[in-house]
């Protein structure tokens, strides 16, 4: 199989390049001009195209020259925007992205699946687990907006007869995360013998580790390339808040992390409810591998590799 990734130099998109190439795919991936290509670097055998993937030749040229079996499409500015500019930015980003990658793929007759990367985020107000049938009540302006793309994408794949698999993932983390996330800035202030602020009130979340995510997304390539759009969960199904993630790192690692100092900054993720995993009947063979714990000592091994500390303790904030 042949797999052409979208925004593969990102946290989520180079996951899933690792993995598949570990799993003896040809990965091709598709990054903007002069990004880093750092989360590649270690795996020489992934060939990396410049495609700018708000625009249709860009990504019509690269669909030419890959040819790919399975596309992913991983590519969306991290974050939340709070400025008039910033906002503006961000939802052109997204509908540039769908008006251009749908009708690329359409015109250059791409017949194979096309993985969309979704957020639990789109979700929002609940009380309840998320299921992927629940209503879309998002309450933040990103989860606005990947709901938006979810309707937008799977409208246009089905306009173009494409077999679209979105997978809404919930809180991700590993190797290679952005540096200041939480589970990284941990792995930092491990390295460094330095502490992290926590809220007084601990955030819970749904975590679910990079590899898994990808096994998952890799799963959706396997399903039949016809029929309606399909969405998946990539969640473990429980919540663990912040100052348990921190626990665990400390337990693993042998040292204090949690500053005495408290974070004082809102909290920009909205309501969070665990995930409701995909269910065999729906046809994806996957659940996740990694416990939290087991996750955890995985991204910590990691951090204390040559390439994990170079990247951690990088001044690059990708």
């Amino acid at each position: 199989m042949r797999a052409l990734i979208l925004g593969g130099g990102g946290a989520i998109g180079s996951a899933i390049a690792r993995h598949a190439d570990a799993t003896g795919l040809e990965v091709h991936v598709g990054l903007r001009r002069g990004a880093s290509r750092a989360r590649l670097a270690l795996h020489p055998a992934i060939r990396c195209h410049d495609t700018d993937v708000r625009d249709t030749a860009s990504v019509g040229h690269t669909l030419a020259m890959v040819r790919p079996d399975w596309l992913v499409m991983a590519a969306l500015p991290a974050g939340h925007p709070a400025q008039e500019a910033q906002r503006r930015a961000f939802l052109h980003d997204m509908c540039d992205g769908v008006l251009s990658v749908l009708p690329a793929a359409r015109m250059h007759g791409f017949e194979g699946t096309l993985t969309w990367i979704g957020s639990a985020m789109t979700y929002g107000v609940g009380g309840a687990p998320r299921h992927t049938q629940a209503p879309l009540r998002p309450q933040t302006f990103r989860g606005a907006v990947k709901a938006a793309e979810s309707l937008l994408v799977a409208q246009l794949a089905s306009e173009a007869g494409i077999a679209l698999r979105e997978v809404r993932v919930f809180t991700g983390y590993g190797p290679y995360e952005q540096r200041d996330r939480f589970v990284a800035s941990l792995l930092r202030a491990a390295l460094t013998d330095g502490r992290v602020r926590l809220a007084p009130q601990p955030a819970r979340r749904d975590w679910i580790h990079y590899d898994d995510i990808a096994r998952a997304c890799l799963a959706t390539a396997a399903l039949p390339p016809h029929g309606p759009a399909r969405i998946f969960n990539a969640c473990s199904g429980t919540l663990a808040d912040t100052r348990t993630v921190a626990t665990m790192l400390e337990d693993i690692v042998g040292r204090s992390l949690i500053a005495d100092a408290p974070y004082e900054v809102a909290d920009a993720y909205g309501d969070v409810e665990p995930g409701v995993r995909p269910d065999p009947s729906e046809g994806l063979d996957w659940s996740p591998r990694h416990t939290l714990a087991e996750g955890l000592a995985h991204a910590w091994e990691w951090a204390t590799t040559r390439e994990g500390r170079d990247y951690l303790l990088s001044d690059a904030t990708a």
